[in-house]
This record gives structure tokens, C-alpha cells and sequence, in this order.
């Protein structure tokens, strides 16, 4: 997206937001990117990781392979990057 454009988004974002309570709608960052492959910003990484640590258990998991699971959505957040 354009700087151009962007500013535009961001002046058109802020004011809209603050009408319904919304507050850091609009963030400063950076991004990764190796080679020619795509691009990942934090947030991208944080949005991923959260929904495998938060992955729901399976419902025949009782109250005692709950702390398992979590260990084992752990284990697979880690690996993903």
C-alpha cells in the first residue's frame, strides 16, 4: 500500500474509531521478510501463536489431560516459526 494511501487510511481510521470507543485501531511496526518469500508482521506471529496455544481441547480430554494439552499446544507454538 501506498504512503499515500495509507495516511489517508489512517486519518479516515482514527476519527471513525474514536466514535465507537475503539482505541489502538492504528499501530506503528515492522515486518520480516527473507528473500522473496512473504512478508509476517508481530502481529502476524502474535495472531498465530495465540491460536495454537489457545486451540481448544478435544471434548473427550477430561480435567486431567487439560494441563497436557496445553503443554503439548505449547510445544507446537514453538515449533511453528
Amino acid at each position: 500500500m501506498s504512503r499515500e494511501a495509507q495516511n489517508k487510511l489512517e486519518n479516515n481510521i482514527i476519527p471513525t474509531a474514536e466514535k465507537f470507543g475503539l482505541h489502538e485501531v492504528v499501530y506503528t511496526s515492522f515486518i520480516k521478510q527473507v528473500d522473496y518469500s512473504d512478508a509476517f508482521t508481530p502481529a502476524d506471529y502474535h495472531y498465530a501463536l495465540t491460536s495454537v496455544l489457545e486451540a481448544p481441547p478435544s471434548l473427550q480430554l477430561n480435567l486431567q489431560g487439560l494441563g497436557d494439552h496445553r503443554v503439548n499446544c505449547f510445544w507446537e507454538a514453538y515449533d511453528l516459526f
